[in-house]
């Protein structure tokens, strides 16, 4: 109760109810004293506030709001790779579904994820098991456009694209899902903060209905395991 009176006393101050709501969730880090001195800043200062103390923590602890971009990846030449919409709508569910399970197994850490979906599609002729993502993930990450923003064609836009959703959403951690039927040299695999799920050999021979455990046994890589 005492959070909700003063998250409604800063959106009546700032009449903004997302930073409203962050700069709450400051407060009750920073302790009582401050929350008079919240309410007497100037708005920019505020936003540049929260960015400052909500720096993105060295550590990955998997709890608190976490960003997921989830980038489809396809071709958009005649007979490249593509999925059909139901494959399409199929392997989204099932990230999602890993995702979900994650946050379930983490009772105690009020572990939420916030989504951006990119339906990418560019011009790049089809490689094979033996490809590196990076010659379908840098055009396609060129693509990309997020809040306003757009990226480096480039392992570098990776990164760039996470920070923005992190800090767009005031959130702990943010990564990358790149989702593609595209020729690449494994079915899955992370690190850097991105996750790579790819269709070779039918998902690995695992299949469409494996990929909920497939995301969230690389998405836990991300953060140690």
């Amino acid at each position: 109760r005492e959070f909700q009176k003063y998250e409604l006393k800063l959106f009546e101050t700032y009449k903004d109810r997302k930073l409203a709501y962050h700069l709450s969730r400051l407060a009750v880090q920073l302790g009582p004293k401050y929350y008079t001195v919240l309410l007497k800043l100037p708005k920019d200062f505020v936003i540049d506030l929260i960015k400052i103390f909500l720096i993105e923590p060295s550590c990955w602890r998997m709890r608190g709001e976490n960003s997921v971009g989830i980038v489809f990846v396809e071709s958009n030449q005649d007979g490249g790779p593509k999925f059909s919409d139901a494959e399409r709508n199929d392997v989204c569910d099932e990230i999602l579904d890993g995702l979900a399970w994650l946050a379930e197994e983490q009772p105690y850490g009020n572990l939420t994820w916030v989504f951006d979906f990119q339906f990418i599609k560019i011009n790049v002729a089809n490689g094979n098991n033996d490809s590196n993502e990076s010659y379908w993930r840098d055009p396609a990450m060129g693509q990309v456009s997020y809040n306003g923003h757009t990226y480096t064609a480039g392992w570098a836009g990776v990164a760039e694209y996470r920070e923005d959703m992190r800090l767009t959403n005031i959130s702990r951690h943010g990564f990358v899902i790149f989702v593609t039927p595209y020729g690449n040299s494994w079915h899955a695999y992370a690190g850097g903060g991105r996750v790579t799920l790819a269709k070779r050999n039918n998902w690995g021979g695992w299949g469409i209905n494996t990929i909920d455990t497939i995301t969230a046994h690389e998405v836990g890589h991300l953060y140690g395991s």
